[in-house]
């Protein structure tokens, strides 16, 4: 589906002084949706630091300069996807009638006004090809549009300014030139479908984690495959695959030809799913996802972005044996962990304000890479099997760092002194 604009959910978690900012691209599906939540660490608790900002509408830039009235992600989902259902021509009546929407005089736009403007959109009346004053007048005298312009005599009428006609028959439809249409905006009543607080259609996503397009075998990818095509949800019972597999005509629903891939989870992609020999694999790993909880949903997140496993072998290991990491979306970046690592060990009384979190970005990088742990987009995560507050002492740290270095500095000297000895060889 078209993306029709973006938004920035902002979350300034006070108590843990953090702030997240994540992107979201809409129209957006449910699980898009929840992956921006949980990046942005919004559990449905946190609504008093939560924040939407509107960064990029290409339809109407002018929206940028303005405040929506306290929208939500459903609104404006919603209004995304009615406007991704518009047609070329009921797009540039949308984006004509907006300005009337939109008074100038204030700063806040209505959310309501916005969603109810893109119904009614077929009504308003649209000329194809007129784009000039000048094709405008006359497309007014030759169709009659201006009663004054109609009765004046046909012989007469060679006489007549089109460009005025035009300009004034525009100023009177509140007509605006977009698109290669001449849009009459006067033409246009705002319907109220929208109330403000009930969206008209709430469209219930079925529950999956996998989807697969799969079709009968052939030699070769033609259209006919494609029109023979079905999605397959995952998890996906034995019975269903052999009913799939039944309809083909074929012995076993691996033999079938795989298509198109889609996932919930954005960390797992097409190029981990080896083929239709691994169908089963798929469902069993779908299986699994279905009965984590919200804070392993996460979790596994966090450690397929960590691990970046290449396999579903190694995807279904991870899944299984999540309780064998450690996930901390408290703070954001290496200072504000090695704050708190601090903190683990000194005490909650510890004022973690006193140290500078920018300094401490350095020293954060060293101990979460003495500790296996990484940062990713929803949180720190520990390396399997480890904590995030294992004891680390600094002190062998500079030790092996030294011994590092006095080799380093050995193996040159070493060099050095083979290139002499060449030398006086030579």
């Amino acid at each position: 589906m078209k993306k029709i604009m973006s938004i920035e959910l902002i979350h300034r978690d006070k108590q843990k002084r953090s702030s997240y900012y994540v992107s979201l691209d809409l129209p957006a599906r449910e699980y898009e949706i929840r992956d921006a939540y949980q990046r942005a660490r919004l559990t449905g608790q946190d609504e008093e630091y939560y924040e939407i900002n509107l960064v990029d509408f290409p339809m109407y830039n002018e929206l940028s300069f303005k405040k929506l009235d306290s929208p939500n992600v459903a609104e404006l989902n919603f209004l995304a996807k009615r406007l991704a259902s518009l047609s070329e021509k009921e797009l540039f009546a949308y984006s004509s009638i907006l300005p009337k929407v939109m008074k100038q005089d204030e700063d806040i736009v209505s959310m309501k006004d916005l969603i109810n403007c893109t119904y009614g959109l077929d009504e308003v009346i649209t000329v194809s090809g007129v784009t000039t004053d000048e094709q405008l007048g006359e497309f007014v005298m030759e169709n009659e549009w201006n009663e004054d312009v109609a009765a004046i005599p046909k012989n007469a009428q060679y006489l007549i300014d089109k460009m005025k006609v035009g300009r004034l028959q525009r100023i009177s439809d509140g007509g605006v030139f977009m698109g290669g249409y001449y849009i009459v905006t006067s033409s246009y009543e705002l319907k109220e479908i929208y109330d403000g607080v009930h969206l008209p259609q709430k469209e219930s996503e079925n529950g999956y984690v996998f989807r697969l397009k799969v079709a009968a075998p052939t030699m070769d990818m033609s259209e006919e495959t494609d029109d023979t095509a079905q999605w397959v949800s995952f998890p996906v019972t034995e019975e269903e695959a052999e009913q799939i597999a039944k309809q083909y005509g074929i012995s076993g629903i691996e033999k079938c030809e795989y298509l198109d891939f889609e996932s919930t989870i954005p960390q797992i992609r097409s190029e981990q799913f080896g083929g239709m020999e691994d169908f089963y694999k798929l469902n069993r790993l779908a299986q699994i996802i279905m009965y984590h909880s919200p804070q392993d949903q996460v979790k596994f997140k966090a450690v397929l972005e960590a691990e970046g496993p290449e396999n579903l072998d190694q995807i279904i290991d991870i899944a299984k044996n999540l309780s064998l990491y450690q996930l901390c979306d408290a703070f954001v970046g290496e200072g504000k962990f090695y704050a708190n690592y601090l903190k683990h060990y000194m005490g909650e009384q510890f004022d973690e304000e006193w140290m500078d979190i920018q300094g401490l970005q350095y020293l954060g990088k060293k101990l979460l890479k003495k500790i296996g742990a990484s940062v990713t987009a929803y949180g720190i995560i520990s390396a399997r099997g480890r904590s995030l507050y294992e004891h680390v002492s600094y002190r062998n740290e500079v030790q092996q760092e030294d011994r590092n270095h006095s080799l380093s500095e050995e193996e040159e000297l070493q060099q050095g002194n083979c290139g002499i000895h060449m030398g006086g060889m030579s």
